[in-house]
C-alpha cells in the first residue's frame, strides 16, 4: 500500500474498552499493544491522507495561478478560487504537530477521533474519520468525565 493509500474501513469500528487511569507504577498504560499499535496506524494514516489533501490543494493553487490573460470574470472566479484554497491551505499546514487529540467512544459501539480539523476518506461516501473538535458531535469529548459518559 502506498503513502495516502489507507483502508478506512478497517479503523471505522467500535471502541475497545481502554483504562482511562493512565500510566501505572511500572510506567505502563494498561492499554493493550495492540489497541496502541492500531490508534498509531489510524494516526499515521491521518498524517498520509492530510499531505495527499495538501499536495492536491498545492496543484490546484498553483493551477488557478498559472492561467494566462483570463476575462475579468475569470480573474474574479480565478481569485475567490486561490483565496478559499489558500485559507484550506494555510489550515493543513497548521496541524502538522497536533492533528489528533482525542476520541469519543458511544456506548452504541461507534468511535470518533477528534482534532483540530475535520478529514474525509476518499471513497466514495466521503466518510468522515477525524471530526472538527468545533463540531457539535464532538461535544461529548469536552463534557464527558471519568464518571460521567456524555453520549
Amino acid at each position: 500500500m502506498s503513502r495516502g493509500e489507507v483502508h478506512w474501513a478497517q479503523y471505522i469500528r467500535p471502541g475497545a474498552e481502554l483504562s482511562n487511569r493512565g500510566a501505572n507504577a511500572e510506567g505502563t498504560t494498561g492499554f493493550p499493544d495492540d489497541e496502541l499499535l492500531h490508534e498509531q496506524e489510524f494516526i499515521d494514516g491521518l498524517y498520509a491522507r492530510v499531505d495527499v489533501l495538501r499536495g492536491d490543494t498545492e496543484a490546484s493553487v498553483g493551477d488557478a495561478l498559472a492561467q494566462g490573460n483570463t476575462p475579468m470574470q475569470a480573474r474574479l472566479e480565478r481569485d475567490v478560487l486561490v483565496a478559499e484554497r489558500s485559507g484550506l491551505l494555510a489550515a493543513l499546514n497548521a496541524v502538522d504537530g497536533s492533528l489528533c487529540f482525542g476520541r469519543i467512544d458511544l456506548t452504541s459501539g461507534v468511535s470518533h477521533h477528534i482534532g483540530r480539523i475535520g478529514v474525509r476518506a476518499d471513497d466514495t461516501e466521503h466518510t468522515p474519520i477525524l471530526i472538527d473538535g468545533r463540531a457539535p458531535v464532538a461535544r461529548p469529548f469536552y463534557l464527558a468525565t471519568g464518571h460521567t459518559r456524555m453520549d
